[in-house]
């Protein structure tokens, strides 16, 4: 994947995912393919339900923006039953054909950086945020 560096320093599993960090624990970028998808993700997993809204919810405030720089509508999936949340963008593919592996891998690698790209110094901001916090609490 040409200049996608996230993941230098993944080795090569069978899961059908990578992840990478993003510089706030628990919180990596995520590339996904299926049989019918390939997706680009940002997965809020934190072990605190509320800390896990309450970065989706500071980040969803600059939904507008956000989607203006990545260039394309995000799939902004809070999960209120849930602990985690998701941010996500997914293209259709045909996950069993060997000929659109190419595309698809040009595909995931494009929007990782994109991705990348527009969260990172947010996340970052964020991630100061929350290490302030001395009760736990965050508002």
């Amino acid at each position: 994947m040409d200049g996608v560096t996230l993941y230098q320093n993944i080795n090569p599993a069978k899961d059908h995912w990578l992840s990478a960090g993003s510089g706030m624990r628990s919180c990596p970028y995520q590339m996904i393919f299926s049989r019918d998808e390939a997706r680009v993700e940002i997965s809020l997993q934190r072990s605190e339900t509320a800390e896990n809204k309450w970065l989706f919810d500071q980040l969803f405030g600059e939904k507008e923006q956000i989607e203006q720089e990545f260039g394309a509508e995000i799939d902004w999936r809070r999960m209120d039953d849930k602990k985690a949340s998701r941010i996500v963008y997914a293209q259709p593919f045909d996950g069993f054909n060997r000929e659109d592996w190419p595309e698809m891998i040009a595909w995931l690698s494009n929007h990782i950086r994109k991705l990348e790209a527009v969260f990172s110094e947010r996340l970052t901001r964020l991630n100061r945020q929350v290490r302030v916090q001395d009760d736990g609490s965050l508002e």
